[in-house]
């Protein structure tokens, strides 16, 4: 037997023995629509004053490798700089642990994010961050960004609702 034929079987032996957590209802193939509010402060860590930001953010997402990695779009409205701007850019989550609920499956995940956001005040953010999803529904997180244009990093905490519907799953037995 080659090597290749010996991967290759090892491989197909670990899928099939459920190993990766199929029954996992975090990150679900499909689509995720959030709406999440965020607010924080932009600083130059210098001796002028740390200014405040906030805003709105719609982020859809669709899962590429199913209990693992989704990636999507952020679009939405940002206050800083004592202005209003709109935002527009990408975004990448991976999964890092479930917290499971016995025989319920899961409560919930943390994910860490990596964003790339441009801004119409000419901002181009670079960063991420951690995320705490509560039953597939609440999204709490802590961001920090690095804008590589107005040489400044922004630090912001953030609250999102999934406001598209859940997919239900059709059992056999509940017919």
């Amino acid at each position: 037997m080659t090597k290749h034929t010996f991967l290759i079987s090892l491989f197909y032996c670990i899928i099939s023995m459920n190993v990766f957590g199929q029954n996992a209802t975090e990150f679900p193939t499909g689509y995720v629509l959030h709406a999440k509010i965020h607010n924080g402060m932009l600083t130059r860590f210098n001796s002028e004053p740390d200014q405040y930001t906030g805003g709105f953010q719609l982020v859809p997402q669709w899962t590429v490798v199913p209990g693992h990695w989704r990636i999507g779009l952020i679009a939405g409205a940002m206050y800083s700089a004592k202005k209003i701007e709109a935002q527009l850019g990408a975004t990448m989550s991976i999964k890092l642990k479930n917290f499971g609920a016995n025989v319920f499956g899961t409560a919930g995940n943390t994910n860490v994010s990596l964003d790339y956001i441009a801004g119409t005040g000419k901002q181009q953010l670079i960063g991420g961050g951690i995320h705490l999803d509560l039953f597939n529904k609440l999204l709490l997180g802590i961001t920090a960004h690095r804008d590589v244009t107005l040489n400044s990093w922004w630090f912001q905490t953030s609250f999102g609702v999934r406001i598209n519907k859940i997919k239900k799953i059709k059992e056999p037995f509940n017919e």
